[in-house]
């Protein structure tokens, strides 16, 4: 979950420019031919009409297959519709055709980071770091790696490396916050999530992952407003009223709500099993059996797994 993830790829797209040496312009830039499909596919994307974008990155790639700039565009649109080997062959083409482009390495370590090839993705962050040293989210995606490889200590080193280039990155700060949570530093991780909400208002993730906290910190009615709050900002994370739903349910002993969040969480998810298992146990409490029986069934189907295991966390389960 990260805050300026899209707007930041859009950001890197333009630095294409100085990332190749000005070389792009001189490649693609026919009036007649490349350059209408190269416009049209930008427009489509900032509106976020990624496939329509990806045709017409298509195009121009099929007029001119050298086009540095569509082979990018390409590249950064597949991996937005999660086409990842398709993505890895264009930024892979776009090194090869200029070594030092440093938006195609960072992006490929994305890439290879959404299929878990770890090695590799810390590999083209280092190349990253090192045509540009100052490049910060670089340094938190090395973070997000450790983070997620359960390495803690060298995770925060890195979250804490970015902030030395850049003190006002939130996307540093929120990851910090979720490092000392994992640490079991609560109240650390209370403060950071502070700090981000400061440079970054309307977070919706950031009031609930602090709700997370509360609510580990047994701070019931905190982790309800943080929850409620980042509905409000963001009526479709779903993650949200999932959350509130368990504590309404656990916790406060409020069936009724937490079927109503729960019901919106199968809304907004339909395939999201856990939403199914903890309803039939809020509709189980009120009595409902044959709605609770029928949730149950559900669950089981989607995944068989959740008849054999115990509320672990309260992240997905």
């Amino acid at each position: 979950m990260q805050f300026t993830k899209i707007l930041l790829l859009v950001i890197l797209s333009i630095q294409i420019i100085n990332c190749s040496n000005n070389n792009v312009h001189e490649e693609t830039l026919d009036p007649n031919y490349v350059h209408p499909y190269l416009k049209n596919g930008k427009k489509y994307y900032r509106k976020g009409k990624l496939n329509e974008a990806l045709d017409n990155f298509n195009k121009a790639l099929k007029l001119y297959p050298k086009s540095l700039e569509a082979r990018y565009f390409r590249g950064l649109t597949n991996l937005r519709l999660r086409n990842f080997t398709t993505a890895l062959e264009d930024f892979n083409h776009a090194i090869n055709q200029n070594p030092k482009f440093v938006a195609a390495y960072y992006l490929r370590a994305l890439t290879y980071m959404s299929l878990g090839k770890f090695k590799e993705a810390i590999n083209d962050l280092d190349s990253t770091l090192k045509i540009n040293p100052t490049f910060a989210q670089a340094y938190v995606e090395k973070g997000r790696i450790f983070l997620f490889l359960d390495q803690l200590t060298p995770a925060l080193y890195y979250f804490k490396k970015a902030l030395s280039i850049d003190p006002k990155l939130p996307d540093a700060y929120f990851f910090i916050a979720i490092t000392f949570s994992l640490m079991g530093k609560y109240e650390n991780s209370i403060k950071v999530f502070s700090l981000v909400l400061k440079l970054v208002p309307k977070s919706y993730q950031t009031y609930s992952e602090r709700g997370l906290v509360y609510l580990y910190m047994k701070k019931y009615k905190h982790a309800i407003r943080d929850f409620t709050k980042a509905i409000k900002i963001n009526k479709n994370y779903y993650m949200a009223y999932f959350r509130r739903g368990i504590v309404y349910l656990y916790i406060l002993k409020k069936y009724k709500k937490a079927v109503k969040d729960f019901s919106s969480v199968i809304k907004l998810k339909p395939n999201f099993g856990p939403a199914y298992k903890h309803r039939a146990r809020a509709y189980s409490e009120l009595g409902q059996d044959n709605k609770a029986i029928r949730d149950t069934n559900k669950s089981i189907k989607l995944n068989p797994n959740y008849s054999k295991k115990k509320v672990t966390n309260f992240q997905n389960e």
